[in-house]
């Protein structure tokens, strides 16, 4: 792509121990303008029962390097994990706060079938009975994928989702930026409802 001068913008998703500042030059050189990282927490024990293999300072750095080539970042958090406290969200929050990226998605924690965390869930009763086998000898319309850590319920869960995503996008440093970017007043309403459904799903959608 380099040597062709293809001059193709294009962005890719990556684990924070799979680039490096070399890497890093030429996806900036050859058209990446945007990596989604899978970050998912803030806490080190998290990462660690995640088996994420990667520490909060490897976190920092790489977020660092990203930058420093220009590239936009855009992180994916997790909440909601087994045995996570609030303190530890908590945690995944203010990491958000100090690296800063360009975008940030909160999602909560609702493992799949076969997967590690469920099956982990399980074994530590997380979950006390095997819903997702129920669901395949009995499929039911009205299934729905539950949340994983017993100590919050859904809605307490949805409240830390929300509290997390308001944190990052009310920002003024954020908003400020958007405006800059906003290329004309219908393009600047075009994000004004895109953040109201990012920012308040439950109240005005």
């Amino acid at each position: 792509m380099i040597t062709n001068d293809l001059q193709i913008k294009y962005k890719i998703s990556s684990r924070i121990d799979k680039v490096d500042k070399e890497l890093l030059h030429y996806l900036a050189k050859s058209g990446c303008y945007r990596i989604h990282y899978g970050v998912e927490s803030g806490s080190q024990r998290v990462l660690d029962y995640l088996q994420k293999e990667i520490l909060v300072e490897e976190i920092y750095k790489v977020i660092e390097m990203t930058k420093n080539e220009n590239i936009q970042i855009f992180v994916y958090m997790m909440i909601g994990v087994p045995t996570e406290t609030k303190k530890e969200m908590l945690q995944s929050v203010e990491l958000i706060n100090k690296i800063k990226p360009d975008h940030v998605n909160y999602s909560i924690c609702s493992p799949f079938p076969k997967t590690y965390l469920y099956e982990q869930a399980l074994i530590e009763a997380q979950v006390k009975d095997d819903y997702w086998q129920s669901f395949a000898e009995n499929p039911d319309s009205s299934f729905k994928i539950k949340t994983l850590n017993k100590d919050f319920d859904e809605v307490e869960l949805r409240r830390i989702q929300d509290f997390a995503m308001r944190r990052f996008y009310m920002s003024p440093r954020l908003i400020f930026r958007e405006i800059r970017r906003t290329s004309g007043f219908k393009q600047l309403l075009i994000k004004a409802k895109l953040g109201s459904r990012l920012l308040f799903p439950r109240i005005f959608y």
